[in-house]
Formats: structure tokens, C-alpha cells, sequence
């Protein structure tokens, strides 16, 4: 299980683009789950109605991104400066909102690992109910 300071050891992004609250490693290399709690005191939610507020479905994707991180992590070496670069989204299905007070979990799995490209598939959904899905390449490269 990865949060805190373990988390963030492992992904370069910050508060307030830090989009993971805990990411738990199922199958390294193969498969990993992500949360997030969505609350409404979050930089992106309008004060003005919470009860309309919803997460943007552009940052739910990023979240499953920065899952995905941790599934490449005994693929790419993050203590030397390794990262998985957000290549390409696919199939991107945006179907229901996650709302302030739910919790969002990522589920990332591999698909294919090919000339240096790897390829997921990412769900991320609250309750069992899917609020976006997608296929994404990342490109596991050493920072310069």
C-alpha cells in the first residue's frame, strides 16, 4: 500500500495536482487500485452550490494516470528518476460524475508492453458504478 510519503516519493506531481490518496500494488507489473476521496473543499470545486459540484471528468483520467505509475514501478526505476510520461488516451468513455463526499477507485491493468510502450486499461468508478474508463500509452522513459 502507497500513501504519504511513499507516494509521493513515487509520483513527481504535487498538491494541488496530486490526484491519488493511496494506490495499492494487487499484481506488480500487472495490475494496480487507486482511491481517491472526493471532497469539496478541492481547488476545483466552486463553492458557490457543493451540491452541484462534480469532479471533471479531464482529472478523473489524470488520476488514472498517475495509477498507473505505480504499476510500472518495478519496470522503471523511480529512485533514479524514472517516470511513466502520459503518452496517448483511447476509448475514452466518460459516463457519470463522482461527487464531493465519494470515493473514486482506480483500477489500472496492463495490457501490452511493446517497443518501450506500454499500454493500460484504467476504471475508474465509485460504488461499482463506471464514471470513465480509457485506454492509455505511457512511455516509461529516465527524466534528463
Amino acid at each position: 500500500m502507497l500513501e504519504g510519503d511513499a507516494l509521493a516519493q513515487l509520483l513527481p506531481q504535487r498538491y494541488p495536482f496530486l490526484l491519488v490518496d493511496r494506490i495499492q500494488v494487487v499484481e506488480p507489473g500487472r495490475q494496480a487500485i487507486g482511491s481517491k476521496r472526493v471532497t469539496a473543499g478541492e481547488w476545483w470545486c466552486d463553492g458557490s452550490n457543493p451540491a452541484m459540484a462534480t469532479l471533471p471528468h479531464s482529472l478523473v483520467i489524470e488520476a488514472l494516470a498517475q495509477t498507473t505509475c505505480a504499476l510500472l514501478q518495478d519496470r522503471i526505476d523511480a529512485a533514479r528518476g524514472g517516470s511513466a510520461y502520459f503518452a496517448a488516451a483511447d476509448r475514452v468513455r466518460l459516463r457519470h460524475a463522482a461527487r464531493p463526499g465519494e470515493t473514486l477507485q482506480l483500477a489500472v491493468t496492463l495490457r501490452s508492453w511493446r517497443r518501450g510502450i506500454c499500454r493500460t486499461h484504467g476504471v475508474a468508478s465509485v460504488d461499482g458504478r463506471v464514471v470513465a474508463s480509457r485506454d492509455a500509452d505511457h512511455d516509461p522513459a529516465r527524466r534528463p
